[in-house]
Formats: structure tokens, C-alpha cells, sequence
């Protein structure tokens, strides 16, 4: 007598995959040229160098510096499209996130504000780490941008209503 024992082998589900991918790009594009247009005009109306800061990358070794600002603005959206596909990603998977898109979105964007104390040691061309009105600048961006990351995320939540894995 033969028994066949199936086993389970784990669906990759490649239209999630895709789903995550081209929303979270797309949230990552959003998010990124909203904080960078946001603090391009600070600059600009302050004189305040926090989109300087934004873009520099002067103390990445074996870059040449200075590097054209645009190619500077691309560099800044790919991280953020890694933040936004990451996002999605914790959106999709776990369950906390989904529930919490709002909080969870909020988090990530605050979650870069302290990144302008060594941001801001390493270069001459950024504020000074102790420029109080560049750091609630670089605050309010930040916060911007994780209001971008949370309404995109909430709506995403709902439309698609992710179930989890």
C-alpha cells in the first residue's frame, strides 16, 4: 500500500511582490520630491542650508565631490524608494503595521530627524550641528514626510487591504 505525503511548498505570490514594489516606489518618488521640494524652498526663502543637507553626501569616500545637484536629488528619491518599498513591505506582512499605517508611517518619517547631528558634523556645507532653526526645519520636513508616507499607507491599507502572509 503506497501512501504520498504531499508537502506544502510556500506560494511566492510574484502580483504581491509587484504590488510592493510599484507602490512603494511610487509612494518612495512621491515622498522624496515632496521633502526635497519642501526643503529646497526653506533654503531658498531661509538662507537655512537644510537641503544642502538633504542631498550632501560629501563624506561618502571615493565619490567625486562636488557632484552635480541633480544627480544629488536622484541619490536622495533612491533611498526614499527603498523606504517607501519597505514600508509597503511592513504594511503587507505584518499585522501591527497594517493596523497602524498612520503611527507606522509617522515613525519612519520622524525616525531620520536625528540623522542631522552627524549629518551636520561631517561636511562644512551643511548648518552647524548646533542651528537650532535648521534642525526644526529638518524637523518639519521629516515629519512632512512621514505624513506622505502615512496618508499613501493608510489609503493603500484600506484599497487593498492587505492580508497577511
Amino acid at each position: 500500500m503506497k501512501t504520498s505525503h504531499k508537502t506544502k511548498t510556500p506560494k511566492l505570490h510574484l502580483h504581491r511582490i509587484g504590488t510592493i514594489g510599484g507602490h512603494g516606489a511610487t509612494l518612495g518618488i512621491i515622498a522624496g520630491c515632496v521633502l526635497g521640494v519642501f526643503l529646497k524652498i526653506i533654503e531658498q526663502a531661509t538662507g537655512r542650508k537644510v537641503y544642502t543637507l538633504l542631498l550632501n553626501i560629501d563624506f561618502i569616500p571615493h565619490i567625486p565631490q562636488p557632484l552635480p545637484e541633480s544627480i544629488e536629488f536622484v541619490l536622495h528619491v533612491l533611498v526614499s524608494i527603498g523606504i517607501g518599498i519597505g514600508y509597503i513591505g511592513l504594511l503587507q506582512g505584518i499585522k501591527f503595521c497594517r493596523t497602524h499605517p498612520k503611527t507606522v508611517g509617522l515613525f519612519l518619517g520622524v525616525l531620520a530627524i536625528p540623522s542631522f547631528f552627524p549629518l551636520t558634523s561631517l561636511s562644512t556645507r551643511t548648518p552647524h550641528p548646533d542651528d537650532l532653526i535648521a534642525l526644526l526645519w529638518w524637523c518639519a520636513g521629516h515629519v512632512l514626510y512621514g505624513v506622505v508616507l502615512a496618508s499613501y499607507g493608510n489609503t493603500w491599507v484600506r484599497r487593498v487591504r492587505a492580508p497577511a502572509q
